[in-house]
């Protein structure tokens, strides 16, 4: 089927970010991105493919659910990429967008799927969406595990894992997780007012956070990166789950720092606006890629880049050591939905191990009475609490930290850990420890072997 290339509008772009999220594995938000640029796409049709899209994929159950109600002869996964993600699309507009006219959406999704699929796809597109508005839709009401996986977008393995019953606590985090992230934007606290006078200047508000000291919410900028403050770098976007992850390590002038997975490059600068150009930073990542793009975007005066695999000894000791470990991601599902429907139970165990190996080996260079602090944007118990209770069985010359001793409000902090949930503290899903070095006796570091880590579940 030979298939446009040209979107022009919205739809036509939500069309090929759908395609290309199913067939390339490809991320939404950098995908949408490119898309809108490449079709130079106003706002007002930018804005309606973001909307199309997020809301495709988060309620991509329950819209397949309605539309096989309707679909008798093949169901929606056996039929035509574009034409399965044109139907989704259309029910979409139907059953979340009220703004939309019923006939305009119909009659859009119909044009849509002829263009992109063919003009034989135009009957089945309309009679299925035509069904549906003459029946209607009530996803199943209850706490069952079934009716909140569908009712809420999520994978039934996932909805399981925020409550073995389902239940009022699992519903909760599903319906956290569909609801859009803030802005959240980090300050240097001695500019807090000239940056606050910046943006009120644009007509935006800048409100305190409650969970990390130099965290803010920016609300109402219309087009907040080309706002002057944010192209004078007086401010960078990370969520504060992901600035409070850096608070446990209590960074200090003169420090030797290593960030062991440093891409892309969020913690490493707060790390560095921390030191006040003093002492070493030492920034390490895998992929070249990704150390390439650090090079670039990070320029303090004390910060060295390194491609390195942080499962390979360093040459060096350290008085800091972060380790944001490669993850499920399952933390940032409100902020990348797409992760939801991509990962399995097999791929936490996975990461878990690829975790272990990594903790094993950072630990041997860190200073006596040093700090490291593991973390990971998850709160899949086996890659958090799992990981690091088998360390310190292994490592007793360790202790552990509470969050508390950071400075931290004891509501981010669990049993010494830090756990940060989108419904329980409006920011994207957390797991840290803090631990402390001491004494010197320990295993020593070793090289070890295992599959090659690919950067996923790397965050701000």
């Amino acid at each position: 089927m030979m298939r446009d290339p040209r979107p022009r509008d919205g739809r036509g772009v939500a069309l090929m970010v759908l395609r290309a999220l199913q067939e390339q594995g490809a991320f939404l938000q950098n995908t949408l991105d490119a898309q809108c640029q490449a079709t130079g796409l106003d706002d007002r049709e930018r804005r309606f493919a973001w909307e199309l899209v997020l809301g495709t994929t988060r309620w991509l159950t329950q819209l397949d659910d309605a539309l096989n109600k309707h679909l008798k002869k093949k169901p929606l996964l056996k039929l035509d990429v574009d034409v399965r993600n044109a139907l989704r699309l259309g029910a979409y507009q139907l059953l979340f967008l009220d703004r939309i006219p019923e006939h305009a959406a119909v009659s859009a999704t119909v044009d849509l799927a002829k263009k992109h699929a063919g003009q034989h796809t135009g009957g089945l597109v309309n009679g299925v969406l035509r069904a549906l508005l003459r029946s209607g839709y009530t996803p199943p009401q209850g706490h069952s595990i079934r009716a909140i996986a569908l009712r809420y977008g999520h994978p039934r393995w996932l909805v399981k894992r925020y409550h073995p019953d389902g239940g009022d606590i699992a519903r909760r985090r599903c319906i956290a997780n569909n609801e859009p992230a803030p802005l959240t934007i980090r300050l240097n606290p001695h500019s807090v007012d000239t940056v606050r006078q910046s943006l009120e200047a644009d007509g935006a508000a800048l409100e305190k956070a409650q969970w990390a000291p130099d965290a803010y919410h920016l609300r109402h900028h219309p087009r907040p990166f080309q706002s002057d403050s944010f192209l004078a770098h007086q401010w960078t976007v990370q969520d504060e789950a992901s600035q409070a992850v850096v608070q446990l390590l209590d960074v200090q002038p003169n420090q030797e720092i290593w960030d062991v997975c440093a891409a892309p490059g969020g913690k490493s600068r707060y790390i560095a606006d921390l030191m006040e150009a003093s002492g070493r930073l030492v920034a390490t990542d895998i992929n070249r890629i990704k150390v390439d793009a650090l090079k670039t975007r990070l320029t303090h005066p004390q910060l060295e880049i390194r491609i390195h695999d942080g499962r390979l000894p360093m040459d060096a000791t350290f008085d800091r050591i972060l380790l944001d470990a490669p993850c499920s991601a399952l933390g940032l599902v409100r902020r990348h939905p797409e992760i939801r429907w991509r990962r399995t139970p097999e791929n936490i165990t996975t990461s878990a191990k690829l975790q272990a190996d990594l903790l094993e080996n950072a630990a041997g260079h860190l200073k006596t009475d040093g700090l490291l602090v593991y973390s990971v944007c998850s709160d899949m118990v086996e890659e958090g609490p799992e990981v690091v209770s088998a360390f310190l069985e292994r490592h007793p010359h360790f202790t552990l930290e509470s969050p508390t001793d950071a400075g931290l409000s004891s509501d981010v902090a669990t049993q010494d850990f830090l756990y940060m949930t989108p419904e329980k503290h409006g920011s994207d899903g957390f797991f840290a420890a803090r631990l402390r070095r001491t004494a010197e006796t320990g295993t020593p570091a070793v090289s070890i072997k295992s599959s090659t880590p690919n950067g996923e579940g790397h965050h701000e």
